[in-house]
């Protein structure tokens, strides 16, 4: 399938943001501390290994690793709704040396979901860069009887409590996208949220959990719709004639640095 103009715009953006870590490191946090780095740069990352966030992270830091010079070392600290990880970047040093990969559930959608945060996203985070944005994907394991989205939320409204939806986490776009489904079908399906995608679509696949929501790195996506191509059906079509024509979810990752004291 030919990448039309977004999805090359898309496979251009983390280069872009790579240059805008780099630039902003380089130029913010050198002219403070004169020669820099002159040692690793640790990289939280607020999910599992394997995760989309831990996938895009680690693109990230294999190639401004050689743009500044030092290594760059990825440190998976899932848990507490992204919150473990984005605390040690907040509580940092804010000297460049530890930065830290923020996905939208994390800086946007746990703020709406959390009385109290242990730091103050506006206050002591400097964003540098969007690195990513994609798409997302309803999965059902085999062993789910339904073929459509239609069927699948007629079981889902036959059986309400009884289906299991799998996150990468508690207010992930997966979870949220997913609460937006039940809300547009009238059906109801149990959360259960996990320390990323990866330990999600482990349980998934052999039909411990039931359905789940979740990012989707390109190949798959294009393989969905090289399928549907083949099969002479429309992706929004279907959504839309299983009563769910409202339901778009999309995910970004940013990348962020603790805030320098002012």
């Amino acid at each position: 399938m030919t990448p039309n103009r977004e999805q090359r715009a898309g496979q251009s953006r983390i280069g872009r943001g790579l240059l805008a870590i780099a630039a902003m490191l380089m130029t913010n946090v050198a002219s403070a501390q004169g020669q820099y780095p002159d040692r690793p740069i640790r990289f939280i990352v607020p999910q599992a290994p394997g995760s989309a966030t831990d996938t895009v992270s680690r693109i990230v830091a294999t190639e401004l690793g050689p743009q500044l010079g030092q290594q760059v070392v990825i440190e998976n600290r899932p848990g507490g709704a992204f919150t473990i990880g984005l605390d040690l970047v907040a509580k940092a040093p804010p000297d460049g040396y530890v930065i830290g990969m923020g996905p939208v559930g994390a800086l946007s959608i746990s703020p709406s979901m959390m009385s109290k945060l242990p730091y103050d996203i506006e206050k002591d985070f400097q964003p540098v860069a969007l690195v990513s944005i994609g798409n997302m994907l309803l999965a059902v394991s085999p062993k789910v009887q339904a073929g459509t989205v239609a069927e699948l939320i007629a079981l889902a409204r036959a059986n309400p409590g009884k289906l299991t939806n799998a996150s990468s986490a508690n207010g992930s776009p997966g979870h949220v996208g997913a609460e937006l489904f039940k809300i547009l079908t009238g059906t109801q399906i149990v959360h259960v949220p996990y320390k990323g995608g990866a330990l999600a679509i482990n349980d998934l696949a052999p039909g411990r959990m039931r359905l789940g929501v979740g990012n989707s790195h390109r190949p798959i996506i294009e393989d969905m719709y090289d399928f549907c191509e083949a099969q002479k059906l429309d992706v929004d079509t279907l959504i839309h004639e299983a009563g769910a024509a409202q339901l778009e979810v999309n995910f970004l990752h940013g990348d962020a640095l603790a805030l320098a004291d002012q």
